[in-house]
C-alpha cells in the first residue's frame, strides 16, 4: 500500500491493511469479526495524536507531524501516517496506501493491493515477506465498511495492523 517510510519524501514499495473487527465497533459483530476496509478516517487533532504516538516518538519523527492533516477520509493510493520499525527503531512516516513488493521488476504493472486477509498472509508471495519482515501500524479513527462508518463506542483512536515494502527498481531507484 504505501511508498516506503524514509527520507522526507514518500519512498517506492508501499503497504497494505490487515484489519480485524473489534468488539468495541459501533455496530454488532456478525461475521466472526473479520472484515477489511478499503477507506479510513483520521481526525483526531495533532496534539491527542503526538500523545498516541508519544512512546515511539523521536525528534526526528516531528518532520512528519509537521505535515500531518486530519483527514475525513483516506483512500487507497494516498499517503497515510504509519509507525513501523526498522533496524530495531520504531519510526513514523508517511507511506503511500497500496503494497508494492520488492519483487516486482516493473511498478506500473499489475496490482497494488490495499488490503489482505490474516488468513493467507503466509501463502501469498505478495505478501509473505512483508508479513515475516515488514510490519507497521496505522493510526486511525474509523473506517468504512460496505458504506458504513465503523469506530469505537468512545471515538478514541485505534491501531490499524499494515504491511509495507521497499521497491528498488533495476538503476537503484526507491
Amino acid at each position: 500500500m504505501m511508498d516506503h517510510p524514509g527520507g522526507t519524501t514518500e519512498r517506492g514499495g508501499g503497504c497494505c491493511l490487515t484489519t480485524e473487527r473489534f468488539g468495541a465497533s459501533s455496530r454488532p459483530v456478525e461475521d466472526g469479526g473479520k472484515t477489511m476496509c478499503g477507506r479510513f478516517t483520521l481526525e483526531t487533532p495533532k496534539n491527542e495524536l503526538k500523545q498516541l504516538l508519544k512512546d515511539w516518538l523521536v525528534d526526528e519523527d516531528e518532520a512528519w507531524l509537521t505535515h500531518y492533516a486530519s483527514r475525513s477520509l483516506i483512500r487507497p493510493g494516498e499517503p497515510v501516517l504509519a509507525l513501523y520499525e526498522e533496524h530495531g527503531r520504531s519510526r513514523l512516516t508517511h507511506m503511500l496506501w497500496g503494497l508494492l513488493p520488492g519483487w516486482v521488476k516493473d511498478p506500473l504493472a499489475g496490482p497494488r493491493p490495499i488490503n489482505a486477509r490474516a488468513e493467507t498472509l503466509e501463502q501469498k508471495a505478495s505478501f509473505r515477506a512483508a508479513w515475516r519482515h515488514h510490519r507497521c501500524l496505522l493510526p486511525a479513527d474509523a473506517f468504512f465498511e460496505q458504506k458504513e462508518r465503523i469506530q469505537r463506542r468512545d471515538g478514541q483512536p485505534f491501531w490499524l495492523a499494515g504491511l509495507w515494502d521497499r521497491w528498488i527498481g533495476a538503476d537503484g531507484s526507491e
